[in-house]
C-alpha cells in the first residue's frame, strides 16, 4: 500500500509528488501525454516562464530521482475511496491502493472515468 497515489505529472502532479515524496511513499501514474503538449509555452511560473511543457515535465521528473518516488507510465480508469483510504484501477485491470490520493479532474470531465 502506498501512502500516496498521484494521478497525472503535469505541474500540479509532480509539486505533489515533490512534496509527498519527501517523507511518504508515493507512486505518480500517467500517460506522459499533456494536455498542453501543443502549448508554444506554460506561463505563471517563476523562473520558467514560456518554458515547453514537455520540458517542464523532464525536469519535475529529474528533480524527483532523489526521492522514493515510483513513477508509472499507466492510465488510471477507476479511483474509489474505501474505509481504508483509495484504490485505484489501471487500464490494465491492475489495482493500487493508498491511504491519500491526489486527483486532479480536466475540465468539463467530473464524474468521468479515468480524468
Amino acid at each position: 500500500m502506498y501512502d500516496a497515489i498521484i494521478v497525472g505529472s503535469g505541474p500540479a502532479g509532480l509539486s505533489a509528488a515533490l512534496i509527498l515524496g519527501r517523507c511518504r511513499r508515493v507512486v505518480v501514474f500517467d500517460t506522459r501525454q499533456p494536455r498542453n503538449a501543443r502549448s508554444r509555452g506554460l506561463h505563471g511560473f517563476l523562473t520558467r516562464e514560456g518554458i515547453q511543457p514537455l520540458d517542464l515535465l523532464n525536469i519535475g521528473r529529474e528533480q524527483l530521482k532523489p526521492y522514493a518516488i515510483e513513477m508509472r507510465e499507466a492510465l488510471v480508469v477507476a479511483c474509489e475511496c474505501n474505509g481504508d483510504g483509495f484504490s485505484v484501477t489501471l487500464e490494465d485491470g491492475s489495482r493500487h491502493q493508498s491511504r491519500h490520493q491526489a486527483r486532479l479532474r480536466r475540465p468539463g470531465t467530473a464524474g468521468t472515468p479515468g480524468h
